[in-house]
């Protein structure tokens, strides 16, 4: 009986051609829509679901009065996974950039972390080579991606095979152990895995792998079944007055979120970059659902207005002994015909569309995202859904008419549609009002941010990474920035810790007023030499930028307008006269005068108001070189 119906329906369509080429075109372009957003979305909502504990994997971050960040600090990790019973397990990873040497050729790799041999007890990347029970616990011995044993080794087995890698200035030899594999949708991308205990032991800054305040790795959970969380947030404040007394109880505030929040629900400070937004994903939801149901009113529209043309093949049909069924089975099955029919022809522009998608996404879908089984399998399925849904109306109308009335010049069935069909309209229009409305409201958004003016100078400026390598030695970072000034197109060079849009260092504060309190203030911080604000082109409000040919400028501090405002909460003499002020920084024990205030700029996202933000000289911490060119 399908097959018959199956065959009146397509006689029907091709009978209207016309009049099906536009409805059928109405309903590929909606479901067409709903398909690349769809699959976008799907993308952002699989993020890390393909570790097998993923409901019991937290990560740990931190927060103080001013700050929330991803980071916590190293020592924590030991004592938290021996006193807390909660803790199943615990791993601490530290994103580093490095340089790698193989032979002759020397590369700059920024995906690199230093893992616990308890990473792939907790996460599930897939090895794929090399014996998963034995990996990171020997420090001479790294882990890859297929992408890097490619990269390195070509074709040949990669396993047993050596690489040498600069760890802050010393070149140690390693061994490849394993391949493991890092997919797309994990949060954390990494190349290469190190063991931490060569990092730790070639650290230019080893005090701070048993200092209790230097936040600077990420750590992850893996909790026990049905833990209180509450309780648990509780003991991890505990945890810091027993440890630190009530300095560091005061100070920092722990926390943990689960590992599917990581990627589309955290703001923190220092999260893995990209990450996505589940604000995004929640938007381009409801739009993907507005399009698909636009395209459905206007399907249900001309499907009955067709149906209306009918009347006399239903009153024939119903004459001749078809009960309600049959004709509403008929119309049922013309209706999922064409929706079904429009989704697989939504799949193939689709298809066709993949890399303008990925262009405009940044993502790398491949044809088989798209022809996934499950996709596939719930497009159709929805599509069904859909034709059996939006036929309905119409095959109701069809099926209640009865012969005697449809010799009627109105009747009231007939009515009824087309007041039903007004209806439709107006609903259709008034979505299409509030899409178009939304798309304008997110287009004035990303203006705003395009033409947004940051405080600072961001044209021609060239960032080179990992002068890492060299902060710790003074005449090289002399020497490269001797070098690069001698182009003639390179107007200002500059070394720092971060720079704009990267996240900054939180350090504490005493400022002059402050004396009597027990807990410093901890501000951001930005490291940087003696040429930051002028490479940047950043303004100078009071007082003067570092210079060179002063030495006690190595102990000043410039503070922006930010900074001050804060400082002149408790003492007013900061709001009038900041310059000469003293400044406490009570990492490096460092106590120096206020020298120049600098107007705000954007240094974190323009979804944060701007922060205080102090900038000192310390080259050890200078990760950056920054070079400013003419156009």
């Amino acid at each position: 009986m399908i097959h018959n119906y199956l065959k009146l329906a397509l006689r029907n369509l091709w009978k209207q051609k016309l009049f099906s080429a536009i409805n059928f075109t109405g309903l590929i372009l909606g479901f067409s829509a709903f398909l690349m957003i769809g699959l976008y979305v799907w993308d952002e909502l699989s993020f890390d679901n393909f570790h097998d504990k993923k409901n019991r994997i937290y990560r740990l971050w931190d927060a103080t009065a001013t700050r929330h960040v991803a980071m916590t600090p190293y020592v924590w990790s030991v004592p938290l996974n021996n006193e807390l019973p909660e803790i199943e397990n615990i791993v601490t990873i530290q994103h580093l950039s490095l340089i790698v040497k193989q032979d002759d050729d020397v590369y700059a790799e920024t995906e690199m972390f230093a893992a616990d041999s308890t990473f792939f007890e907790i996460f599930d990347f897939p090895v794929l080579r090399g014996n998963p029970q034995n990996l990171l616990k020997d420090p001479n011995r790294l882990i890859i991606t297929p992408e890097m044993a490619t990269k390195y080794f070509g074709n040949t087995n990669p396993i047993g095979q050596t690489l040498e890698i600069n760890i802050f200035g010393t070149f140690v030899s390693f061994e490849v152990s394993a391949i493991a594999a890092c997919p797309e949708n994990s949060h954390i991308q990494f190349d290469f895995l190190l063991p931490y205990e060569l990092i730790k032991k070639y650290s230019f800054n080893p005090p701070a792998y048993e200092n209790w305040r230097t936040h600077f790795v990420y750590t992850y959970l893996l909790m026990t079944p049905d833990f209180d969380h509450a309780a648990f947030k509780t003991k991890l404040k505990q945890f810091l007055l027993k440890h630190g007394g009530k300095t560091l109880y005061d100070r920092y505030t722990p926390n943990i979120q689960p590992l599917s929040h990581v990627y589309l629900k955290s703001n923190l400070e220092f999260d893995f970059q990209p990450k996505g937004s589940i604000k995004n994903v929640k938007i381009l939801t409801v739009a993907a659902i507005g399009l698909l149901v636009i395209a459905i009113i206007n399907f249900v529209n001309l499907m009955t207005s067709q149906y209306l043309r009918r009347v006399k093949e239903i009153a024939i049909k119903r004459a001749m002994g078809s009960d309600k069924s049959a004709i509403l089975l008929q119309f049922l099955v013309e209706s999922s015909l064409m929706a079904v029919a429009s989704v697989i022809v939504a799949v193939g522009i689709t298809l066709f569309f993949l890399p303008q998608l990925n262009d405009f996404t940044g993502k790398t879908f491949q044809i088989t995202h798209v022809l996934n089984p499950g996709f596939i399998v719930i497009s159709l399925i929805t599509g069904l859904i859909i034709g059996c849904l939006a036929g309905i109306y119409p095959a109701f109308v069809m099926a209640s008419y009865k012969p005697v009335c449809i010799l009627r010049s109105k009747p009231a069935n007939r009515v009824k549609s087309v007041l039903t069909r007004k209806i439709l309209v107006i609903f259709q229009f008034i979505l299409a009002v509030v899409l178009l409305m939304a798309t304008g409201t997110i287009n004035e958004q990303v203006d705003f941010m395009l033409k947004k003016d940051l405080g600072f100078n961001q044209d021609q400026v060239i960032v080179i990474n990992d002068a890492g390598q060299i902060s710790s030695h003074p005449d090289k970072t002399n020497l490269l920035r001797e070098e690069l000034l001698k182009n003639v197109s390179i107007h200002a060079v500059s070394a720092s810790s971060s720079y704009p849009g990267t996240g900054t260092w939180s350090v504490g504060y005493k400022p002059e007023g402050y004396e009597d309190i027990e807990q410093s203030l901890s501000l951001s911080t930005i490291f940087a030499d003696h040429d930051f604000i002028n490479t940047y082109d950043i303004e100078i409000i009071k007082g003067r930028d570092l210079n060179r040919q002063i030495q006690s400028d190595s102990n000043a501090y410039l503070i922006n307008e930010a900074a001050v405002q804060l400082f002149s909460a408790r003492d007013n003499s900061w709001k009038t006269n900041p310059l000469n002020k003293l400044l406490e920084e009570t990492y490096l024990k460092k106590k120096g005068p206020v020298i120049g205030v600098f107007k705000n700029f954007h240094f974190e996202s323009l979804e944060r108001k701007i922060n205080p933000l102090i900038i000192h000289i310390y080259s050890e911490y200078f990760f950056f070189h920054t070079n400013q060119t003419e156009q």
